[in-house]
């Protein structure tokens, strides 16, 4: 009988700069009764993650990039990320987000719909280089407003969904 851990469960808590690994598991159970020590605390979602899974894409020559775009097309960021498992994730998914909060000249604001009502698009990609990444993100900003769904969700949704009815 083989033994071998195929998968684990991380455990972890907060998200985006607060986001903590809280443990690591070889079974749902075992992370329960570790969750189950601190039920005070807000634990994210268990994610559960296949050892040696050929799913995850690392696209040979590039790297990933966060671009935030306004409805005009104008680019507010492009950050090269850190390749971490996070991120690494999040661009696989082709995923996005409206965003609810963002920086301008340092100073933090935390409602910008309010400032800016059509909504900020943020998304991660991978990207050769950032003006690939701001052409990817340009591209998928005109597919919203041609679909008539920019800013109708402020949940993550798929690129791939979206693709699928234009």
């Amino acid at each position: 009988m083989n033994n071998l851990v195929t998968s684990f469960i991380l455990v972890s808590t907060g998200d985006y700069e607060d986001y903590t690994v809280r443990g690591i598991f070889s079974s749902k159970e075992k992370a329960n009764d570790f969750k189950n020590r601190f039920p005070d605390d807000d634990w994210n979602d268990d994610e559960i993650t296949i050892i040696d899974e050929e799913s995850h894409v690392y696209p040979e020559g590039h790297s990933i990039y966060q671009v935030v775009i306004f409805k005009d097309g104008c680019i507010h960021s492009v950050e090269k990320q850190l390749l971490t498992f996070y991120q690494v994730e999040e661009a696989n998914k082709k995923s996005y987000i409206y965003w609810g909060r963002m920086y301008i000249k340092d100073k933090y604001v935390s409602n910008p719909d309010k400032i800016f009502p059509d909504k900020i698009l943020r998304i991660v990609v991978w990207a050769i280089s950032k003006e690939q990444a701001v052409e990817i993100v340009k591209d998928i900003r005109e597919q919203l407003i041609k679909s008539d769904k920019w800013g109708k969700n402020d949940k993550y949704f798929s690129m791939e969904s979206l693709l699928k009815e234009i």
